[in-house]
């Protein structure tokens, strides 16, 4: 699915940004601390959360590794 990220539609990155906005409050943790973590800033962090901007493939896959796989939409 990753591998499609180039085709993502608005409504997918909606979804994309609820459940990594579930994934950040589930871990409590902060947008800067998980920024760290994926090696991006918080303001990205924060703009895919709430669905404005949609990740890089590279940072997909971050996303992924870092959430254990729960982040999948």
């Amino acid at each position: 699915m990753l591998d499609f990220i180039d085709g993502v539609t608005n409504s997918t990155l909606l979804r994309f940004g609820m459940n990594f906005r579930d994934f950040i409050s589930q871990t409590e943790r902060t947008h800067d601390q998980i920024a760290q973590q994926l090696g991006c800033s918080r303001a990205t962090i924060t703009s895919i959360a709430i669905g404005r901007r949609k990740p890089s493939l590279s940072l997909c896959r971050r996303i992924l590794i870092c959430s254990g796989g729960q982040v999948t939409a």
